[in-house]
Protein backbone atom coordinates (compact mmCIF):
# COMPACT_ATOMS: atom_id res chain seq x y z
CA UNK A 1 0.00 0.00 0.00
CA UNK A 2 1.67 3.25 -1.00
CA UNK A 3 1.83 6.33 1.23
CA UNK A 4 -1.26 8.43 0.17
CA UNK A 5 -3.19 5.11 0.99
CA UNK A 6 -2.11 4.67 4.30
CA UNK A 7 -2.82 8.06 4.72
CA UNK A 8 -6.52 7.65 3.85
CA UNK A 9 -7.11 4.38 5.86
CA UNK A 10 -5.56 6.12 8.64
CA UNK A 11 -8.07 9.04 8.50
CA UNK A 12 -10.98 6.34 8.26
CA UNK A 13 -9.52 4.29 11.06
CA UNK A 14 -9.34 7.77 12.75
CA UNK A 15 -13.51 8.46 11.80
CA UNK A 16 -14.06 4.92 13.25
CA UNK A 17 -12.14 5.09 16.72
CA UNK A 18 -13.99 8.53 17.46
CA UNK A 19 -17.24 7.04 16.35
CA UNK A 20 -16.72 4.68 19.54
CA UNK A 21 -15.40 7.33 21.53
CA UNK A 22 -18.90 8.77 21.61
CA UNK A 23 -18.40 11.49 19.07
CA UNK A 24 -21.58 12.19 16.15
CA UNK A 25 -20.67 11.67 12.59
CA UNK A 26 -21.09 15.77 12.19
CA UNK A 27 -18.74 16.01 14.69
CA UNK A 28 -15.89 13.78 13.28
CA UNK A 29 -16.83 15.47 9.91
CA UNK A 30 -16.12 18.54 11.17
CA UNK A 31 -13.28 17.83 13.17
CA UNK A 32 -11.49 16.37 10.61
CA UNK A 33 -12.55 18.66 7.61
CA UNK A 34 -14.45 15.55 5.34
CA UNK A 35 -18.33 15.95 4.61
CA UNK A 36 -20.57 14.07 6.92
CA UNK A 37 -21.73 11.97 4.27
CA UNK A 38 -18.25 10.54 3.57
CA UNK A 39 -18.26 10.01 7.74
CA UNK A 40 -20.87 7.40 7.42
CA UNK A 41 -20.16 6.10 4.68
CA UNK A 42 -16.76 4.68 6.24
CA UNK A 43 -18.87 4.07 9.42
CA UNK A 44 -21.13 2.03 7.34
CA UNK A 45 -18.07 -0.22 5.73
CA UNK A 46 -16.49 -0.30 9.18
CA UNK A 47 -19.82 -2.19 10.77
CA UNK A 48 -20.66 -4.20 7.26
CA UNK A 49 -17.15 -5.44 5.89
CA UNK A 50 -14.79 -4.41 8.62
CA UNK A 51 -12.91 -2.50 6.26
CA UNK A 52 -11.45 0.76 5.38
CA UNK A 53 -9.57 0.29 2.12
CA UNK A 54 -10.46 1.49 -1.04
CA UNK A 55 -12.32 -1.19 -3.35
CA UNK A 56 -10.65 -1.74 -6.45
CA UNK A 57 -12.58 0.38 -8.99
CA UNK A 58 -14.16 -1.18 -12.31
CA UNK A 59 -12.91 0.60 -16.12
CA UNK A 60 -11.72 -0.70 -18.77
CA UNK A 61 -9.54 -3.65 -19.33
CA UNK A 62 -5.42 -2.95 -20.18
CA UNK A 63 -5.25 -2.72 -23.86
CA UNK A 64 -2.06 -3.75 -23.90
CA UNK A 65 0.34 -6.52 -21.83
CA UNK A 66 3.67 -5.50 -19.83
CA UNK A 67 5.38 -6.97 -22.62
CA UNK A 68 3.52 -5.57 -25.17
CA UNK A 69 4.11 -2.00 -23.77
CA UNK A 70 8.04 -2.79 -23.46
CA UNK A 71 7.95 -3.89 -27.58
CA UNK A 72 6.34 -0.62 -27.98
CA UNK A 73 8.12 1.58 -25.99
CA UNK A 74 11.80 0.09 -27.68
CA UNK A 75 9.66 0.76 -30.97
CA UNK A 76 9.04 4.63 -30.07
CA UNK A 77 12.48 5.31 -28.89
CA UNK A 78 14.23 3.29 -32.60
CA UNK A 79 11.36 5.27 -34.24
CA UNK A 80 10.61 8.46 -32.37
CA UNK A 81 8.80 10.04 -35.64
CA UNK A 82 7.00 7.34 -36.70
CA UNK A 83 2.97 6.89 -35.62
CA UNK A 84 0.11 4.88 -33.74
CA UNK A 85 -0.63 3.31 -36.93
CA UNK A 86 2.20 2.15 -38.03
CA UNK A 87 3.31 0.96 -34.53
CA UNK A 88 0.16 -0.99 -33.84
CA UNK A 89 0.35 -2.43 -37.79
CA UNK A 90 4.36 -2.97 -37.03
CA UNK A 91 4.04 -5.05 -33.97
CA UNK A 92 0.02 -5.74 -33.83
CA UNK A 93 -1.06 -3.87 -31.31
CA UNK A 94 -4.55 -3.07 -30.42
CA UNK A 95 -4.16 0.80 -29.26
CA UNK A 96 -4.80 3.82 -31.24
CA UNK A 97 -3.52 7.42 -31.14
CA UNK A 98 -6.07 8.46 -28.64
CA UNK A 99 -5.42 5.77 -26.18
CA UNK A 100 -1.95 6.82 -25.87
CA UNK A 101 -2.60 10.77 -25.85
CA UNK A 102 -4.97 9.88 -23.12
CA UNK A 103 -3.00 7.28 -20.98
CA UNK A 104 0.11 10.04 -21.39
CA UNK A 105 -2.56 12.79 -19.86
CA UNK A 106 -3.85 10.27 -17.06
CA UNK A 107 -0.98 8.40 -15.87
CA UNK A 108 0.81 11.54 -14.48
CA UNK A 109 -1.76 12.04 -12.58
CA UNK A 110 -0.23 11.80 -8.74
CA UNK A 111 -2.73 10.27 -6.61
CA UNK A 112 -2.40 13.16 -4.16
CA UNK A 113 -4.39 15.27 -6.27
CA UNK A 114 -7.66 16.21 -5.74
CA UNK A 115 -10.17 14.28 -7.83
CA UNK A 116 -12.86 16.22 -8.88
CA UNK A 117 -14.15 17.07 -12.60
CA UNK A 118 -12.78 20.55 -12.17
CA UNK A 119 -9.34 19.05 -11.29
CA UNK A 120 -9.24 16.40 -14.13
CA UNK A 121 -10.01 19.29 -16.34
CA UNK A 122 -7.18 21.37 -15.35
CA UNK A 123 -4.80 18.72 -14.92
CA UNK A 124 -5.83 17.49 -18.59
CA UNK A 125 -5.17 21.05 -19.54
CA UNK A 126 -2.03 21.29 -18.35
CA UNK A 127 -0.74 17.68 -19.32
CA UNK A 128 -2.06 18.59 -22.96
CA UNK A 129 0.29 22.02 -23.11
CA UNK A 130 2.96 19.66 -22.27
CA UNK A 131 2.07 17.52 -24.73
CA UNK A 132 1.41 19.61 -27.66
CA UNK A 133 5.16 20.81 -27.51
CA UNK A 134 6.36 17.80 -27.79
CA UNK A 135 6.02 17.41 -32.41
CA UNK A 136 6.32 13.65 -32.44
CA UNK A 137 3.30 12.88 -30.46
CA UNK A 138 1.23 15.61 -32.49
CA UNK A 139 3.00 14.42 -35.91
CA UNK A 140 1.55 10.79 -34.87
CA UNK A 141 -1.59 12.04 -34.16
CA UNK A 142 -2.26 13.97 -37.24
CA UNK A 143 -0.64 11.90 -39.58
CA UNK A 144 -2.85 8.66 -38.23
CA UNK A 145 -6.03 10.79 -38.66
CA UNK A 146 -5.85 10.17 -42.96
CA UNK A 147 -5.77 6.42 -42.32
CA UNK A 148 -8.88 6.50 -39.70
CA UNK A 149 -10.48 8.66 -42.27
CA UNK A 150 -10.30 6.70 -45.29
CA UNK A 151 -11.10 3.43 -42.75
CA UNK A 152 -14.14 5.36 -42.18
CA UNK A 153 -14.88 6.04 -45.58
CA UNK A 154 -14.52 2.83 -46.22
CA UNK A 155 -17.18 1.24 -43.69
CA UNK A 156 -20.05 3.76 -45.05
CA UNK A 157 -19.30 5.97 -41.53
CA UNK A 158 -19.82 2.48 -39.61
CA UNK A 159 -17.71 1.59 -36.44
CA UNK A 160 -14.02 0.87 -37.54
CA UNK A 161 -11.28 -0.98 -36.36
CA UNK A 162 -10.41 2.59 -34.64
Amino acid sequence: MDRRNVQKVAQRARMVGMHEAGLSPHQIAADLGVHETTVYRWLKRWEEEGDLTDHRRPGPARKTTAEEDRRLQEYIEAQPFSNAVAARRDLQLPVTSETNVWANIVNVWEPEEERTRQQLLNHMMREWEVLRRKPQIIHNHVTSLSDRLRDVIANNGLWTKY
